[in-house]
């Protein structure tokens, strides 16, 4: 359901994975040797952000010691970190079939599905990952989350049913919170969130925290839980909500060119983005960014195709993909409209009624201009 990253496949790829995939001898865990000073520096430059040093000491020191855990492991990051999210998957997937007894290889390819934007191949790999970390906290929240991205609502129930007594009751409860959410019971995860908020994963409580604010209408709050919770990417929307919402329109701008930049997928980012640029007056840019992608030709058939993997901000929302849809559509209409283009504009807000129905979103049509009274007779 996700929709996964696009990229293309470095020249030098095969190259990496065909060092990295390498077998001989019996593998180890730990690096040695000379490949454990090319492990230590990689994993520095790791560190620092700095993709392509880490990934090539990575494979300098897998080629000094094939099998090296740590190394393979390292390297998937780094892969991930470039946003080269197969070859990270391929890595970690053989780190699994190396040490099996390892959490490390599951869990970093799952990463990886979840930075491509692929929640249902990341499922099974969380599960291996909880197979072995069996109340391991990251797992529990980021698979139930690949479910609700999916609508599958009733398999995350399913999953927390499972959950063994030690995850701690309050974050099993605040993931019952998300599921909710998902569902758009806002009311009754309000009524339990003070359950979620004694004990427990102090991230997983401030996100889920900030998802019910967000929905309860109290973006700047909710922006503020988000962030707290290591939610980089919904706290930065929220905030830019705020912005719009006070007309602090250079600030949104500034925060959603970064996000649609880092975040080409987000969809409501892009509305915002777009909405920020026409509070600035920049009409023909805020068009262009409608135009790249949620009212290019053919949008008819695709906004009744969008997910929940095209939308940052889901949770309690649950058909949130389909709005943001209309919210393009609208803020279209307006844009043409502002340039002098009543007929494009009402051409375009008919097209959004078929597509989408009368909805409260869309802007009613504009009223004709009547024509000017006769001159009085003499």
């Amino acid at each position: 359901m996700w929709i996964a990253l696009l990229f293309a496949e470095p020249a030098h790829a095969q190259d990496v994975l065909a060092v990295a995939l390498a077998e001989k001898g019996k593998p180890s865990w730990e690096p040695k040797g000379r490949s454990f000073e090319l492990y230590g520096r990689g994993d520095t430059k790791r560190g620092t952000q700095a993709w392509d040093d880490a990934i090539a000491l990575q494979i300098e020191a897998l080629g000094a010691q094939p099998g090296c855990g740590k190394c393979l492991q390292s390297l998937s990051r780094s892969l991930s970190g470039a946003k080269r999210y197969e070859e990270a998957v391929k890595v970690a997937d053989h780190l699994t079939a190396l040490f099996p007894d390892h959490k490390e290889g599951p869990y970093y390819s799952a990463q990886a599905h979840m930075a491509a934007r692929e929640p249902e191949a990341a499922i099974p790999s969380w599960d291996k990952y909880l197979q072995i970390d069996t109340a391991g906290v990251v797992g529990w929240h980021q698979r139930n989350l690949a479910y609700l991205t999916l609508e599958q609502n009733d398999e995350a129930d399913k999953a927390l049913a499972t959950a063994p007594a030690a995850l701690a009751e309050a974050t099993r409860v605040c993931l019952e919170i998300e599921v909710l959410l998902s569902r758009g019971s806002v009311d009754e995860a309000r009524l339990k969130f003070p359950r979620c908020d004694e004990g427990g994963d102090v991230d997983v409580q401030r996100l889920v925290e900030g998802f019910l604010l967000l929905q309860e209408g109290k973006s700047s709050e909710a922006q503020n839980k988000l962030a707290q919770g290591g939610g980089e990417a919904d706290s930065r929307l929220a905030l830019a909500t705020v912005r719009l919402s006070e007309g602090k329109y250079d600030q949104a701008v500034n925060l959603t060119t970064k996000l649609v930049a880092e975040e080409p997928w987000a969809l409501d980012a892009q509305v915002t983005h777009a909405r920020a640029l026409f509070g600035l007056n920049k009409v023909d840019e805020a068009l262009a960014v409608l135009d790249g992608r949620l009212t290019r030709p053919g949008w008819e058939s695709e906004h009744l195709k969008y997910t929940r993997n095209e939308v940052l901000l889901f949770l309690g929302a649950p058909k949130r993909q389909f709005d943001v849809g209309v919210e393009a559509i609208a803020l279209k209409v307006l844009l043409l409209n502002s340039k002098g283009d009543a007929a494009g504009a009402e051409a375009l807000r008919l097209a959004g009624v078929k597509v989408h129905g009368e909805n409260p979103l869309l802007p009613p049509p504009v009223a004709p201009t009547p024509a000017p009274a006769p001159p009085p007779k003499k």
